[in-house]
């Protein structure tokens, strides 16, 4: 059996993610691997990218037992960009906004944890900022870049 990483992104990004800002209500699924583009049409968007897009792949990998049995952990980048950053503004300006959103996301990705067989998501760690998408792109967005650390039994 081989890893179901592909199948772990596609259940990240079926998780949608509601919460308000600025008098609107949002509600973002993510964008699957499959359709993510480098130009991103329509604000805000949940953007999930394979392990090492935007850091470290692999955090942890280790045998289970005497068999060929591993676990890997796994850290997808679940990015949302709420809004392109114009000439002299700051995050200040959307912290609230980023703020709710990552309050609205830790519970509701924490009630789908179990995302495939054998794969669970052992830590979200939030970075709320001004991110460059894609890299060398000189496009910035007031954003949340979401690293979600699952932990994959392979066998």
């Amino acid at each position: 059996m081989g890893s179901a990483l592909l199948d772990i992104c596609d259940a990240l990004a079926s998780v949608a993610v509601s919460f308000s800002a600025d008098g609107i209500d949002y509600v973002l699924p993510g964008t699957p691997l499959a359709d993510v583009q480098d130009y991103v049409p329509v604000l805000p968007a949940r953007l999930i990218l394979p392990p090492g897009a935007y850091g470290q792949g692999v955090s942890d990998y280790q045998y289970v037992n005497f068999s060929n049995a591993v676990k890997v952990t796994w850290n997808v980048v679940d990015m949302m960009l709420f809004e392109a950053v114009g000439l002299g503004q700051m995050i200040g300006l959307k912290y609230q906004a980023l703020a709710t959103y990552v309050a609205a996301y830790m519970p509701t990705v924490n009630a789908s944890r179990k995302l495939a067989p054998g794969a669970v998501v052992s830590r979200i760690t939030p970075n709320v900022g001004i991110i460059e998408y894609p890299r060398g792109s000189e496009r910035f967005y007031n954003g949340v870049q979401m690293v979600v650390s699952v932990d994959e039994t392979i066998c």
